[in-house]
């Protein structure tokens, strides 16, 4: 069994967020996995989705472990007819916010590869925001509010702070 996390009982995340896909434990029974099991299912797992190319959350790869793990431990111990428990895989997610969502995990896009957003005959619609602040930006908010844009937004340019001369 792969080394398993034992959270902090009064963790708590006041910027950002901290997300945490581990294995799980048995405290009064030997494991039923080999050795690496979870990292050897994780690995598998973020194989099989990387040809696919479309972002899925860490809290969909836990589900589809914990989905998978009943039949890990069935091909590594096939005399036992029925399993009764196992040691699930466990995700934790610490944010100061509700609004947050799950990280996305996707393999990273080779930049020479990708061809100029200008070069494209239709990129589609774009949107431009102007934003007047009445103090400096907290970034770290900022992160967070940029992480809850639409699954179909493709690109986000970032092009100030700038202060305005004009009133």
């Amino acid at each position: 069994m792969d080394a398993p996390y034992f959270g902090l009982p009064e963790a708590i995340r006041k910027r950002g967020v901290l997300e945490v896909l581990a294995a799980g434990s048995f405290e009064e029974h030997a494991s039923p996995l080999a050795r690496c099991a979870f990292t050897k299912a994780l690995i598998n797992k973020l194989r099989t989705q990387a040809p696919r190319l479309k972002p899925f959350s860490a809290a969909e790869l836990h589900a589809q472990l914990v989905s998978e793990y009943p039949r890990i431990i069935q091909d590594l111990t096939p005399e036992r007819a029925f399993l009764t428990k196992f040691p699930a895989p466990l995700h934790l997610q610490l944010s100061g916010s509700n609004n947050v969502p799950s990280i996305l995990l996707a393999p990273l896009r080779r930049r020479c590869s990708l061809p100029k957003l200008e070069s494209l005959s239709s990129p589609g619609p774009q949107l431009s925001m102007t934003f007047q602040l009445d103090r400096d930006p907290d970034m770290e908010r900022w992160v967070d509010w940029l992480r809850l844009m639409p699954d179909d937004v493709n690109e986000i340019r970032v092009e100030g702070p700038f202060r305005s001369s004009f009133q």
